[in-house]
């Protein structure tokens, strides 16, 4: 699937300061598995395949995180 517009609007709008980390985790993503998607959930960007995976958490200043809300 092709990387959203929303996201790519998301990052322009917030000053994070680990976009340029979650940019290149982003990139890597949709280099590796070729049906993931994207969209912003919760306020972040979040990667999906049939339905939510993980979710950017954008508070981190020194590492990114993505939590996931599978159990």
């Amino acid at each position: 699937m092709p990387k959203q517009q929303i996201v790519e609007d998301w990052f322009k709008a917030y000053d994070i300061s680990m976009a340029e980390v979650v940019r290149v985790i982003r990139d890597v993503v949709f280099a590796t598995a070729l049906r993931i998607g994207e969209c912003i959930k919760w306020q972040a960007p979040t990667i999906t395949y049939k339905g939510s995976l993980a979710s950017f958490f954008p508070r981190s200043k020194k590492h990114a995180s993505y939590v996931s809300g599978w159990c």
